[in-house]
């Protein structure tokens, strides 16, 4: 009778501590869970940030067809640097296409800033903060600011415009780019 006692008692430790630990990964795992960022990073090129003389310029470019000579033209005053596309929704379509047409640039990224979370993240900020030129991609511009504005994106852009790099904008991205930080620099003259 002891012996299975024993067995019977071993079982239900057993079976208590297998559902404890269940118990514990299915509610306290998800905490030690990596987070996925709230941004989105796509690279093309060097990996290795470099920092190169640029000369301020702005492209104001309406909706349809990109102009290639005005990608160009940043490329150019950004010293062939690091180009960086941000947008708030969208892919990472234009960064083969600006590759493409500056071949000497260091490198070409895109970061969707989908949210205010995303604009207050340290990585967003750092990674405008080490472009060379900056194009901003059309889209809805309500998006833009709602999510930029009062955020370190835009403190960001506007220390950017201010230290001289070209920087752009298409359809929604030339309305923000107006509206939210170039009205900024009037306003303080």
């Amino acid at each position: 009778m002891s012996g299975k006692f024993f067995y019977q008692s071993l079982k239900r430790v057993i079976n208590d501590s297998v559902f404890t630990v269940l118990l514990f990964l299915t509610f306290y795992l998800p905490l030690f869970a990596e987070k996925k960022p709230s941004y989105e990073y796509y690279h093309l090129g060097n990996q290795v940030d470099i920092t190169s003389t640029t000369q301020p310029g702005i492209v104001l470019m309406g909706g349809g067809t990109d102009v290639e000579a005005a990608f160009q033209w940043m490329c150019e005053l950004s010293g062939n640097g690091d180009f960086l596309v941000i947008r708030a929704t969208g892919t990472d379509a234009h960064n083969p296409y600006i590759q493409q047409l500056c071949p000497n640039s260091n490198s070409v990224a895109t970061l969707i800033i989908p949210t205010i979370e995303a604009a207050n993240d340290e990585f967003v900020v750092n990674t405008i903060n080490q472009a060379e030129a900056i194009w901003i991609a059309g889209g809805d511009q309500s998006n833009y600011t709602n999510y930029w504005k009062g955020t370190p994106v835009q403190e960001a852009l506007n220390d950017r415009i201010l230290q001289g790099i070209p920087i752009g904008g298409m359809s929604a991205g030339l309305n923000v780019l107006t509206s939210l930080f170039i009205l900024h620099f009037l306003a303080r003259a």
